[in-house]
């Protein structure tokens, strides 16, 4: 079977197995979800489906496999297999409107239902308990480990292999998700040709180029902290400037097509409006399940909801429709009334900046929207987009450093993150259009009681942590030694590992995307002061790429009073950085 892809240029060749896999209804209702969304509001053309990308990611994966196992001795024709069938069936766990479901989601973690946990046991798929469902990603390995039409095609050895290269635990895992791969170099060349940018068809030769000629893996130096020495997805220094190209094109979709405001408001309207829906339902999360499951698009914005086999949940959501009928069926005519207002951070107040991004993440902002008036509906524009995945082999590169990260090295791409965060902030849909009065309301709302939980919210633990372990490390070295990034990152470590902080992941031993973006928001806010500098040394030492730390007190003292820790909190972390600091001590 071939398949004419002209936004690639070329035709995809599908064997027999592939065909089958294409010819499943689950497979097929891709062609009614759209691969964007609601951005065809803003780009009408912008219809292209996810049914396509599946196919075009395919088409990418194949050809980023060819150029990392170039010679025939290090082809494994199994393991191919594998990553195509995993590449095509990527994402078959999305609900209609793709994203916009999710951020339902999202916004309301306590309707998470309960979904089947798989995992690999004595090379076997086996049912391991339940896990709460995040996103559509689950729902994909949950489709792979248990849908029954899908095993009567697929050996059980490529089974378990297409499910661990989608659950992370594959060497070729990377291939298909990470900053630089098939899945996202398809979205960006396929979502602005649709959207009619320039920047993604036009390069799509320079993207082949990229990947056949500088793409390899790199195994990454031992050390204490990665004695496996990880091995990672690399781009060579001759392929850098192609790269830098690829970021910048990425980060023009996310600035103009994925989170433009108009989109970004549509999406809050119908998630609103699915709210009101599963607010009357019984148990919600079992709603939020069966429509991700079984509908579309046109399903869901036409009230078909016979697909779904659950019968309570089927004459619930039946009864409930008419009263958000007619918002819906402006989305399906293309004349839905945004009725937005937009604020950038850098325009706000501090303290309220650093309450709605602590109330993002800790998923409270539905909670928000419910004390000041119940129809307004609020959104966070954050950087997204950002490379923190992305690395790259330097001549001349100290070993302990290679490969670079991609920040490290490009001072274009730190460019582009600086960007992105001064072009983040708040997106209000009302009746009134007064973001000013919103905001008036927002500062005075008791942030400490809607953000009370179990455990504090990350950003807390991580500015007092920092604080603490910076006065301390004063005290030690003298008023001018700075905090290096490994001692951060070290420190952050443990005080994820005092269970203190929780979804940080440290998977490189001097690097972590969620301990990155925390302190690229408190750099945001002013509190804390980044200085990035590349030592050159003598070879072999090369260059070596430095980050130092410091706290601004001035802006400390702003926040300080807003960090919502306990006095038990408090003097656990406390006791955790003086334990750090005397540990480093040693070392040193």
């Amino acid at each position: 079977m071939y398949h004419w892809d002209f936004v690639i240029g070329e035709n995809i060749f599908f064997n027999d197995a592939e065909k089958e896999v294409i010819q499943l209804p689950a497979f097929q209702r891709l062609k009614s979800i759209k691969q964007t969304g609601f951005v065809y509001l803003k780009f009408p053309s912008a219809i292209h489906t996810r049914y396509e990308h599946s196919l075009g990611t395919t088409y990418w994966a194949e050809l980023m496999y060819n150029a990392i196992h170039k010679e025939q001795d290090e082809r494994d024709e199994n393991q191919l297999r594998a990553l195509r069938l995993a590449a095509l069936l990527h994402d078959i766990g999305h609900g209609p409107f793709s994203h916009a479901l999710d951020m339902l989601l999202y916004r309301n973690p306590s309707w998470a239902p309960q979904i089947d946990n798989f995992a690999v046991k004595n090379a076997k798929l086996k049912q391991v308990g339940k896990t709460t469902l995040k996103s559509h990603e689950q729902l994909t390995l949950e489709f792979i480990a248990s849908e029954e039409s899908f095993h009567q095609m697929i050996d059980e050895q490529t089974l378990v292999e297409i499910f661990q290269i989608l659950n992370h635990e594959h060497k070729l895992s990377k291939i298909i998700s990470a900053d630089l791969d098939a899945d996202r170099i398809d979205y960006l060349v396929r979502d602005s040709y649709y959207s009619g940018f320039p920047f993604g068809r036009d390069i799509t030769h320079l993207f082949k180029q990229l990947i056949q000629n500088n793409l390899k893996y790199k195994r990454k130096h031992k050390s204490e902290e990665n004695s496996q020495g990880e091995e990672l997805l690399v781009v060579e220094e001759e392929g850098v400037s192609a790269l830098e190209t690829f970021l910048i094109a990425r980060f023009h979709s996310y600035m103009h097509i994925y989170y433009s405001p108009e989109t970004r408001a549509a999406n809050l309207i119908f998630v609103k409006a699915l709210e009101n829906l599963l607010d009357k339902l019984e148990n919600p999360g079992k709603g939020i399940y069966e429509i991700y499951r079984y509908l579309d698009d046109y399903d869901l914005l036409l009230g078909n909801f016979r697909k779904i086999p659950d019968e309570r949940v089927r004459n619930a959501l039946e009864e409930g429709f008419d009263s958000i009928r007619s918002i819906l069926t402006d989305f399906l005519i293309g004349k839905v009334s945004t009725n937005f207002s937009s604020k950038r951070f850098i325009e706000m107040e501090k303290k309220t900046v650093f309450n709605l991004i602590r109330a993002q993440r800790s998923r409270k902002l539905r909670t928000i929207e419910k004390e000041i008036e119940k129809q307004t509906c609020l959104d966070i524009i954050s950087p997204s987009g950002l490379a923190t995945d992305v690395h790259v082999d330097i001549k001349g590169c100290s070993e302990e450093y290679s490969p670079l990260f991609i920040y490290d090295y490009s001072f274009i791409i730190r460019g582009l993150e600086q960007d992105m965060y001064m072009n983040s902030g708040l997106i209000v849909c009302n009746k009134t259009r007064d973001i000013n009065d919103f905001l008036y309301r927002l500062a005075r709302l008791d942030f400490g009681r809607i953000l009370k939980n179990k455990k504090p919210c990350d950003l807390d633990v991580v500015l007092f942590g920092l604080k603490q372990y910076l006065d301390g490390i004063k005290e030690v070295r003298g008023p001018l030694w700075l905090a290096k990034r490994s001692g951060v990152y070290m420190l952050l470590r443990k005080l994820r590992d005092e269970e203190l902080l929780e979804g940080y992941k440290f998977p490189k031993y001097y690097f972590s995307k969620q301990a990155y973006e925390a302190l690229q928001i408190l750099e945001f806010l002013g509190v804390l002061r980044e200085q990035f500098i590349l030592v050159f040394a003598q070879p072999p030492k090369g260059f070596i790429p430095s980050y130092m730390y410091s706290i601004d007190d001035k802006a400390y003292k702003e926040l300080e009073t807003l960090i919502f820790l306990s006095d038990e909190e408090r003097r656990s972390i406390k006791n955790t950085v003086n334990a750090f600091i005397k540990e480093q001590c040693l070392y040193y």
